[in-house]
């Protein structure tokens, strides 16, 4: 480029006008060349020069990206300052598609600010409406323009319009969180900021995403699952792998790897728990369908489904007159210890003779751990405990404990696939007061509204569910709410 200018300035001192045209003609040829983004301006004979080369030559839009690549330099402003109504226009339409297809940073478009006409200001309105909130409060924070500040203002009072809808009503901002909030405390605010993330990252172009574009979906589905929204977060997790599907997947290796390694730890998290809560009566067989129908490239690695047979054969057990184990459920539990390591102990726990009283303490240990990555197999295995104290082969253990990891799942999914009137049964009377007397509350509350519709008393008596004392009644609400 530099040497292009040189022999312009050679040209333009040829006293004879013609000769000077011919000998320019050819430099704006070579002009043409170039790439906008190899361009940095340093003169406005220069801009004037690629305007004439590129502008009105079928090249605008090369034109118009090298004025933009180079907004932070003074001279860009001013060039564009001085020209008539037609190329500013030219201008913000192409700065409006940008902002459109790339997520642009905020600071990046401060020259707004330098290049604003109140005279103009309707010509900057397409533009300032494709603007997210960062963008226009970044923007807003930095003018003094009277008429831009409306239209920021404007603008981001719709965001904020918009932003309250999709949160049902809750803006993030103004979220007083203290208990007695319809949802929980930490529930609440971690619902919100999942909500702004998959938000923004929707708006981005997919098409260009690269792994940590799609890690941080993944982390969306993983404080979804985490906040007890199991069926949105399966139903994410569907439409990224139909994303990433879509755009081909990562050319190499080790990026693919590491999305469908992340993929099948969120499967196993989601899965098997939706399986238990949607078809109780066999749970195995709907997520090895929902496995085929929506990841079928996990189907054949996946080994976290196989503790849904054993709680099939447990269920049927618990309903069984005959007061033994079933001895399927010993082969069921073979067949998981020889195909994972680390399930050892259930062959132990199912041992002829008495339960071990040590073996109890590792056992809750190892379904106190499990519950953040795999809660379904901790809810299993306190059915397995909770089937073996029916049978009396649990004479003496630690029931307070068993009981706080039934609650901790209950509080995580308030379903009465967890604290049920036939855990209470069992448990109930080895039990703490305090507990026992919780349990019967939330089987009462859980008998009602599965009679009753809850939004009756939403309705009728609104002021049940705001009581700071009655937590219970608003776990049921959410719970009812989520269809768990």
């Amino acid at each position: 480029m530099q040497n292009i200018l040189q022999d312009l300035k050679r040209a333009e001192k040829n006293h004879n006008i013609f000769v000077s045209w011919q000998e320019e003609l050819v430099l704006r040829q070579q002009a043409r060349n170039i790439k906008p983004n190899q361009v940095v301006f340093n003169s406005l004979a220069e801009i004037d020069f690629l305007c004439r080369s590129w502008y009105f030559s079928g090249q605008m839009w090369r034109f118009l990206s090298s004025l933009y690549e180079n907004m932070s330099n003074h001279l860009a402003i001013e060039w564009l300052k001085s020209q008539p109504l037609s190329v500013l226009k030219d201008f913000l339409f192409y700065i409006k598609w940008i902002v459109m297809q790339k997520n642009v940073p905020s600071n990046n478009l401060l020259f707004l600010i330098h290049i604003f006409n109140p005279e103009w200001a309707e010509h900057f309105i397409p533009l300032i409406e494709q603007l997210d909130l960062e963008q226009s409060t970044t923007i807003l924070e930095k003018t003094a323009n009277q008429k831009l500040r409306e239209l920021l203002n404007l603008k981001i009072k719709t965001l904020n319009a918009e932003r309250s809808d999709e949160l049902y009503g809750i803006v993030p901002d103004q979220v007083n969180y203290q208990p007695g909030n319809f949802l929980f405390k930490d529930r609440q605010h971690h619902l919100i900021q999942t909500a702004l993330a998959i938000n923004k990252l929707f708006s981005l172009q997919y098409e260009s995403a690269d792994l940590q574009y799609f890690m941080q979906l993944a982390d969306a589905v993983d404080n979804l699952q985490q906040s007890g929204l199991i069926k949105d977060a399966y139903t994410l997790l569907i439409k990224i792998n139909e994303l990433y599907k879509e755009k081909g997947r990562f050319p190499e290796t080790h990026d693919d790897h590491l999305f469908y390694k992340r993929t099948k730890s969120l499967l196993n998290k989601v899965l098997p728990f939706i399986a238990l809560l949607c078809a109780r009566s066999d749970p195995y067989s709907y997520a090895n369908a929902c496995l085929q129908l929506h990841f079928p490239e996990l189907a054949e690695s996946n080994s976290a489904l196989t503790y849904l047979k054993l709680y099939s054969l447990i269920q049927e057990n618990f309903l069984a007159s005959i007061e033994i184990l079933d001895p399927r459920i010993f082969l069921e539990c073979r067949k998981l210890s020889l195909s994972r390591k680390n399930e050892s102990f259930l062959l132990d726990a199912l041992d002829e003779s008495e339960f071990s009283v040590k073996l109890m303490p590792h056992m809750l240990s190892i379904i106190e751990s499990r519950i953040p990555s795999l809660p379904h197999e901790s809810l299993i295995l306190l059915e397995l405990l909770l089937l073996m104290v029916k049978l009396q082969k649990i004479l003496d253990f630690p029931a307070d404990k068993m009981a706080s990891l039934y609650q901790q799942l209950w509080d995580w999914i308030p379903s009465r696939l967890i604290i049920n009137p036939n855990v209470l049964s069992i448990l109930g009377p080895l039990i703490a007061k305090p507990i026992f007397n919780k349990w019967v509350r939330i089987n009462e509350l859980q008998n009602f509204y599965q009679v009753n519709q809850i939004t009756q008393d939403l309705i009728t008596r609104p002021e049940l569910f705001r009581n700071p004392k009655d937590d219970l009644r608003r776990q049921i609400l959410f719970g009812i709410i989520m269809e768990v």
